[in-house]
């Protein structure tokens, strides 16, 4: 588990991801940093299971992001400012904790509905019932909140 408490550049970012990756961190907590924005060119980290990007004031996610990270298992996004999630989310075949809690975001992609371990296992919404896609309907009967 790797934790950065001072994250003043988007390349300091980037660098960081490699050297995580050198280091073959399972795990990274960039939690309440102030990070505004990731790099664009995210730096690949295939063996990275965890990352925790709550509580920074993220508005979009890298394109690449779950192109370049295929390995992520629990992704932490609440309490940032995202208003979408990329639709190639369905590209995390592992994930199986999806946190969004606490952002702007109104619609899911459809691509979503891939990520057949998220559907078994947790994904918390923060959009009206009225807005969730279709296939969230069963999960949104059967989620309880973790006491």
């Amino acid at each position: 588990h790797v934790i950065i408490n001072d994250m003043a550049q988007v390349d300091a970012i980037g660098d960081f991801f490699f050297s995580a990756s050198a280091l073959s961190a399972a795990s990274v907590d960039l939690s309440r940093r102030g990070i505004s924005q990731l790099p664009l060119d995210f730096p690949g980290y295939e063996k990275l299971e965890c990352l925790y990007l709550e509580g920074n004031q993220l508005t979009s996610l890298p394109d690449n992001l779950f192109l370049q990270c295929p390995n992520l298992r629990w992704l932490d996004l609440r309490n940032n400012n995202l208003q979408s999630i990329p639709p190639n989310i369905d590209k995390l075949r592992s994930l199986r904790t999806l946190l969004l809690e606490g952002n702007q975001v109104s619609h899911l992609p459809p691509q979503l509905s891939e990520v057949s371990l998220l559907l078994h296992h947790c994904i918390y919404l923060l959009v009206r019932p009225s807005e969730a896609p279709e296939w969230t309907q069963p999960l949104q009967e059967s989620s309880t909140e973790p006491s």
